[in-house]
């Protein structure tokens, strides 16, 4: 949102702000809050509960995806210090033979 934006939106609430206070009440209810909604609609805002939830959400992500680094970084480890055995079969079974095959 810019400064134009929020200038613009001012002065359309303040045109619509009647002029006896009295009436101010049921005058807000009735034009600026509509304008309100309006333009938080227009400005894809989201509630604080739909807010929370992404959160949420983002955070288990973000969780799961450090857990599958954590593990794929384990495995480069234990495949560079040779933990894991490598080794050709060649066979007949194979229908390519020489194929690599991590055990």
């Amino acid at each position: 949102m810019t400064f134009e934006t929020l200038k613009a939106f001012a002065e359309r609430i303040a045109v619509l702000l009647p002029a006896d206070p009295r009436g101010m009440r049921d005058e807000f209810k009735n034009t600026v809050k509509p304008l309100i909604e309006a333009t938080l609609n227009r400005m894809d805002v989201v509630t604080r509960e739909e807010f929370e939830a992404q959160t949420l959400v983002l955070r288990k992500t973000r969780e799961k995806l450090e857990t599958l680094e954590a593990s794929a970084c384990r495995a480069r480890r234990q495949r560079r210090a040779g933990l894991v055995d490598l080794h050709y079969r060649t066979s007949a079974a194979w229908p390519q033979r020489g194929s690599l095959i991590i055990a």
